[in-house]
């Protein structure tokens, strides 16, 4: 004789299966960076996507001296954009700064009185 009870519904409910798919896929926005080179030489501006193990390149710009240009847009998981900025030589070693979903603005500028200075980075909010 077969005593075991079966629950009148056997299926499991669907917003407990979209709770525990959720996590497992990260939320994504678009990305882009509106870069001012007010520096006397070339930068280099790059938006990576950072992982535990890792970075992936998603776009890259050269921009001239005076030069303002865009990088991406680009599809990413919110909180692991970043835009990398550099320019050669740099005595600090490249400026990084996380992106918000949407356009970020930035203005980047040369201390010292030579092309070998290190370069700071500004945010502008609109």
């Amino acid at each position: 004789m077969n005593t075991a009870v079966k629950a009148p519904n056997a299926r499991p409910a669907r917003w407990l299966v979209a709770l525990v798919v959720l996590p497992l896929a990260g939320c994504t926005g678009y990305f882009s960076a509106d870069v001012r080179n007010d520096t006397p030489q070339p930068l280099f501006a790059q938006i990576i996507e950072q992982h535990d193990n890792g970075a992936v390149l998603l776009d890259s710009k050269r921009l001239g001296p005076g030069d303002r240009g865009s990088v991406g847009p680009v599809q990413a998981e919110i909180g692991r954009a970043w835009i990398v900025m550099d320019t050669s030589p740099n005595p600090k070693g490249p400026a990084r700064a996380t992106l918000k979903p949407g356009t970020n603005f930035f203005k980047v500028t040369q201390t010292g009185d030579k092309t070998g200075g290190p370069i700071q980075v500004e945010e502008i909010i609109q």
